[in-house]
């Protein structure tokens, strides 16, 4: 049986990726590696924004960072969380799903 720390460790989890930034930002790294100017061109939101919330999807465990150079760039995690995250959200954005 599940505790209830872990039910509530899981929910905090799902609030984060709640979020359509942080979707976007998961989205844009299937894709690619990415640093965070990248992600500021990409998204049209400011680089203190998606620092911020990068350090949110770090903490979480689903994006990790790596330097490149002078250039510190984010890649989606290796773990089975991003995996299942990803999987939601392909499922979730299938054109034909309408």
């Amino acid at each position: 049986m599940t505790d209830a720390s872990e039910i509530d460790a899981a929910v905090d989890v799902l609030r984060l990726i709640a979020h359509p930034v942080r979707i976007r930002i998961l989205l844009v790294l299937t894709e690619t590696d990415a640093c965070v100017t990248d992600l500021s061109a990409r998204l049209n939101r400011p680089v203190s924004y998606l620092s911020h919330q990068l350090r949110h999807l770090r903490h979480a465990r689903l994006v990790r960072r790596y330097r490149d150079g002078n250039r510190m760039n984010y890649a989606l995690a290796t773990t089975p969380a991003a995996g299942l995250i990803l999987e939601a959200l392909r499922h979730l954005l299938r054109p034909d799903r309408m």
